[in-house]
């Protein structure tokens, strides 16, 4: 995660772990929505809340899994649980 800033431009977060079933059944969908986010120019960031606990806790992830969409460092949705790539794609106004 060194040099990235989520506090520019459009972000979609996914908040994840390896353990987690929901999760891993999530996982090719969210690679798919990835490839249309980043065409409209939104960072898809994957995080393992396992190895990565300082930024789940700084958004307060308590349930997973768990998408924020950001613009600006500020968030504008979030959603928990397994997601189609429609419901993805409108939490991004896509």
């Amino acid at each position: 995660m060194e040099g990235i800033n989520l506090k520019e431009g459009k972000v979609f977060l996914d908040f994840h772990a390896e353990w987690c079933g929901p999760c891993r059944a999530m996982e090719s969908m969210v690679d798919e929505f990835s490839e249309i986010a980043e065409d409209k120019g939104i960072l898809v960031i994957k995080i393992d809340v396992d190895t990565q606990s300082e930024l789940a806790n700084e958004y307060s992830i308590r349930s997973i899994p768990c998408f924020m969409y950001l613009e600006g460092g500020e968030i504008v949705k979030k959603g928990l649980g397994t997601k189609t790539i429609q419901q993805l794609k409108e939490m991004c106004n896509l």
